[in-house]
């Protein structure tokens, strides 16, 4: 709740959002083609998309320095964590 409860705070003045007042955990933003509802609910687990191995290492052999660091070496799903698109670039 603490994300939703931010943004809410955040932009509750902004023409574009409405925050409704009788739900939890939700919000919605007026874009240009139709308002967008919001829910935050297991909002994190919704967005942990791993990166397949054989992308990781096409990247990581481009011969483009900058493009190949940007990823790690895949690691053993074994024993290793799998580490997600947003956790490669902490």
């Amino acid at each position: 709740q603490g994300f939703c409860e931010k943004v809410c705070q955040t932009f509750a003045k902004h023409a574009n959002m409405v925050v409704p007042k009788t739900e939890r955990g939700v919000f919605t933003i007026k874009h240009y083609a139709g308002d967008v509802k919001y829910d935050v609910t297991a909002f994190r687990e919704k967005n942990m998309d791993s990166l397949k191995d054989s992308l990781k290492l096409l990247l990581r052999s481009s011969k483009d320095p900058l493009i190949a660091s940007l990823l790690p070496e895949p690691e053993d799903r074994r024993g290793g964590k799998m580490i997600t698109v947003g956790g490669t670039f902490r």
